[in-house]
């Protein structure tokens, strides 16, 4: 049990790479047969990944969302590099109502 932990966005970021995985599989990462080897698994990064269906992109985007140190994690030190690695510097643009762009050239 966490007691008086502040988990941060990386957090978010973890989550948004277990949803993608679940999304692409079907499974949980991590799954294994018993409790205490996905517990295993979690703690040191291990993913089944299935033999076919997800390609080195996702695999590589998911991996670093689901990197074990939180300081380390893709996102966790601005939203801005995960945009860059999933190639969407060009793509994601967001104006604001005074026309702004949300996003600068990197």
């Amino acid at each position: 049990m966490c007691i008086d932990v502040v988990l941060g966005p990386s957090v978010d970021w973890w989550a948004l790479g277990i949803i993608l995985f679940e999304l692409l599989t079907g499974i949980p990462p991590f799954n294994d047969d018993t409790a205490d080897r996905v517990f295993e698994n979690i703690l040191t990064g291990a993913i089944p990944w299935p033999a076919s269906g997800i390609s080195d992109e996702a695999k590589d985007l998911i991996s670093k969302l689901l990197t074990v140190n939180p300081s380390l994690r893709l996102g966790s030190n601005g939203m801005w590099l995960c945009v860059i690695h999933c190639g969407l510097s060009n793509v994601c643009r967001i104006e604001r109502s005074d026309g702004a762009s949300v996003f600068q050239e990197y």
